[in-house]
């Protein structure tokens, strides 16, 4: 299985002229042996690096985040093989994975997909995330309302899965051969961990993940 991070977008939310979103300081969690402070998307590439259970990892880039494209390529350009960057077209998140996904269906059977404003997964999440692939299908990970509860943020999309209101994290498990066939399943799957819900959407978010570090 490969991992996709999704490291395309403007990060107009963010209210930081010049800056793209991907590549604010962030520092790592407390309690890590090698802390330090680094941009957000090298914290989730790291991540998936480090977690023992993907083959490899591709960031996807666009015309978007050119200089999110030129950090990665300075940081694991030539000292990380197992790492690659690839730019898509720009033109939307969905555009964007298609591409990607069409890119390595010949070199994986599964994607773990995340996004780049992630910088609270942890190895642990990853490895659950990734054992809910399916064959056929595409795995939506999502998480529960009530573990939501508590937290002064919301996600946008919402799912009932049985008789409990879950929310989309943007994560999925993917059978890449089975993207954009009649066999692929859609299914959720519930993984309650209240920081696989945090993503960097505004400068506020941002600003009060980096004072609870802190």
């Amino acid at each position: 299985m490969m991992g996709v991070v999704m490291a395309g977008g403007r990060g107009t939310r963010m209210a930081s002229p010049g800056t793209e979103k991907l590549l604010l300081p962030f520092p790592s969690r407390q309690g890590s042996p090698t802390a330090q402070t680094k941009p957000v998307v090298a914290h989730v590439v790291d991540t998936l690096l480090g977690c023992g259970c993907l083959d490899g990892v591709i960031v996807a880039t666009s015309r978007n985040s050119p200089r999110t494209r030129q950090t990665l390529l300075s940081m694991y350009g030539s000292t990380e093989p197992r790492v690659r960057i690839t730019d898509t077209c720009g033109d939307g998140y969905s555009a964007d994975l298609g591409s990607v996904l069409a890119g390595i269906a010949s070199e994986a059977s599964g994607a773990l997909i995340v996004s780049g404003d992630m910088p609270l997964l942890d190895h642990q999440i990853v490895r659950e995330a990734s054992s809910m692939y399916e064959e056929h299908a595409w795995v939506s990970i999502v998480i529960s309302r009530e573990c939501l509860e508590g937290l002064k943020m919301s996600l946008e999309y919402q799912v009932m899965v049985g008789r409990r209101p879950c929310y989309y994290t943007g994560v999925s498990a993917v059978d890449v051969r089975a993207v954009g066939s009649d066999s692929v399943r859609h299914v959720c799957a519930v993984l309650d961990d209240q920081r696989i819900a945090f993503t960097l959407n505004t400068r506020r978010d941002y600003d009060e993940f980096v004072s609870r570090l802190s």
